[in-house]
């Protein structure tokens, strides 16, 4: 008898742990605006984007070659989600807007150079998500579904999401962006 009421009080403790547990990484939308360990990175009209800044790692540190690990989060306003992302994401910076300018001092300030720019950004971006694992949640902080060892098939685009979240990250980590321009403004 004694026996059987310990092994129920062990099941018990051992479910309540783990339920603890997994509810520990879980995120919701209220604790991403509010807790200042999540920076917000931009907001868009059907999605915001943050970063655990706590969670940045240097893993490769030798320029123009730069790797971090961290984990982002994507709002879907539209799906009532977020995306928690955790991966390894890796710099060049000889394809950062400051090394193609000085690449070709012909460049200037004006909207010419800037749209060439962006065209040299748009073939290599020099940000490179390596893998990601993937999680959903709803905005309450229950899980949606998962994904482990997620591949970016086409990398990052420039000026999407991801690039945001990679410059923003370099930025955090480095005290310097990748990007300094103001790419909003085009």
């Amino acid at each position: 008898m004694i026996k059987k009421l310990v092994k129920i009080i062990c099941a018990i403790y051992i479910l309540g742990v783990g339920l603890f547990f997994s509810k520990a990484y879980a995120i919701s939308l209220n604790e991403l605006q509010s807790n200042p360990q999540f920076a917000l990175v931009e907001s868009r009209e059907k999605t915001s984007s943050y970063i655990n800044q706590y969670s940045i790692q240097s893993i490769r540190y030798e320029p123009p070659y730069y790797s971090l690990k961290y984990t982002s989060y994507i709002v879907s306003y539209e799906k009532q989600e977020i995306l928690m992302m955790s991966g390894i994401t890796n710099y060049n910076t000889n394809y950062s807007s400051t090394a193609i300018i000085n690449r070709y001092p012909e460049l200037g300030d004006d909207e010419k150079s800037y749209i060439r720019i962006m065209e040299m950004k748009k073939a290599n971006p020099g940000i490179i998500i390596t893998y990601m694992d993937c999680k959903a949640y709803d905005f309450e902080g229950n899980l949606k579904y998962e994904k482990s060892n997620y591949q970016l098939k086409n990398g990052i685009k420039f000026l999407s999401p991801l690039y945001a979240i990679g410059n923003k990250a370099f930025n955090l980590y480095y005290k310097q962006g990748f990007e300094f321009l103001d790419w909003n403004i085009y």
